[in-house]
């Protein structure tokens, strides 16, 4: 079964624009954060209302991939989270196998190793 973290954690990756890759390292993070922080900043948007929550989920999505998961509370607010990747949010609830075949199993070159 798919857990809480595991979604926070595709979450915070998507928010960074990092979602089609299964391992990020710290200087991937640092680099997508820049990127996203300067294009949110609220100094730059100050006619969006929700600009200082959107910098505020930038923020909160590095600190999360870089380990310290204990206070994700806006990675867990459906509607923001949402809103700023225009897209729906993955619902809950694969079955294992579909996770196994998600994250260890290459289509391109029919392997199980990534």
């Amino acid at each position: 079964m798919k857990t809480k973290t595991e979604s926070l954690e595709q979450r915070a990756k998507k928010v960074l624009g990092l979602a089609e890759q299964v391992y990020v390292n710290i200087e991937e993070i640092k680099r997508a954060y820049k990127k996203k922080a300067f294009k949110y900043h609220p100094d730059k948007n100050p006619e969006d209302s929700n600009t200082i929550k959107k910098f505020q989920l930038i923020l909160e999505a590095k600190i999360y991939l870089r380990g310290k998961k204990d206070n994700s509370k806006l990675l867990e607010d459906n509607d923001l989270v949402e809103e700023f990747i225009g897209e729906p949010i993955e619902e809950l609830g694969k079955t294992y196998q579909e996770w196994l075949h998600h994250h260890f199993y290459d289509m391109k070159n029919k392997s199980i190793w990534p």
